[in-house]
Formats: structure tokens, C-alpha cells, sequence
């Protein structure tokens, strides 16, 4: 199954997975500035369903989450099958990210603590990389990671 690119007209869908309120809120309004449209939710469980429902362009996800790891999370959507642009976002050591990154068939990674200019700079690299109109991309063996 492919994410729709076109779900919401003009605007991409970007879901955000993270479990601190802080970061869902300060990341939605960075992503709507930039003309996607953001869905936020606070926990892992039932995030697999809801992309099935949604089928968004992107997903933000956590790496570090409470009951699912986002990594966990990730190897899930590939082993089903369900297609969207995965992008871990978190502080955890950028070794380990790249990592975990290959591990998960990923887009990329976005670290956790960047001001708002290198952030939307990072994710706007990331989606061009994926094609910003035209769906997803081979994710198996990217190396899209920020340099350290």
C-alpha cells in the first residue's frame, strides 16, 4: 500500500509520533509553517492502524517511547508491507541513529534539540530526497543522516 501524496489537496500529511507533548506541539507548528499539514499522536500503540487509515506522506517518529520503541515501530511498517517515509527524530547518539536508521529501512534522521531554521532546513532536504510530490522511495539501505 502507498501513502497518497495528495491526501489533503495541497498539503502533505506529516504524522508526529512522540511522547512529549513539548516537542508534538513545538514540531506541528514548525511542519504547518511549512505548508504540510501535521497530525500529532503521543503514543506508539495504534499508530500502525492509524496509518493504515491515513496513509500519511511522512511520518516523525520518536525514537525513544514508552510500551514501542519508534525503531520497533518502524521494522514493523516495513515487515507489513505499509509504505510512508519514516524520519527518527530523537537526542540518542547520531551513531546509533544511522544505525538504527539502515536497521529500519528509513528515510532519515532529524536530531532532536535543532533551532527552528536548522530543523525545517533538515526536513526540507529529507523531502526533496523522498520526492516532495511524487510518493514515497526505495527507504531500504538510505543514508540520509545530517553530517556530525
Amino acid at each position: 500500500m502507498s501513502p497518497s501524496p495528495d491526501m489533503n489537496a495541497d498539503r502533505l500529511v506529516v504524522l508526529l509520533v512522540d511522547d512529549d507533548p513539548i516537542v508534538l506541539a513545538v514540531n506541528q507548528e514548525r511542519l504547518e509553517q511549512m505548508g504540510y499539514t501535521a497530525h500529532a499522536r503521543d503514543q506508539v500503540l495504534g499508530t500502525s492502524q492509524w496509518i493504515v487509515e491515513n496513509r500519511p506522506w511522512m511520518v516523525l517518529l520518536d525514537v525513544m517511547m514508552p510500551a514501542m520503541s519508534g525503531g520497533e515501530l518502524a521494522l514493523f511498517l516495513r515487515k507489513r508491507g505499509i509504505e510512508t517515509h519514516v524520519v527518527l527524530h530523537s537526542s540518542k547518539d547520531l551513531a546509533e541513529l544511522r544505525e538504527l536508521m539502515r536497521e529500519t529501512g528509513s528515510l532519515g534522521v532529524i536530531p532532536k534539540g535543532l533551532d527552528d531554521s536548522e530543523f525545517q532546513r533538515q526536513f526540507s532536504a529529507l523531502a526533496r530526497a523522498a520526492g516532495r510530490k511524487t510518493g514515497p522511495t526505495p527507504l531500504r539501505g538510505s543514508s540520509l543522516v545530517p553530517d556530525s
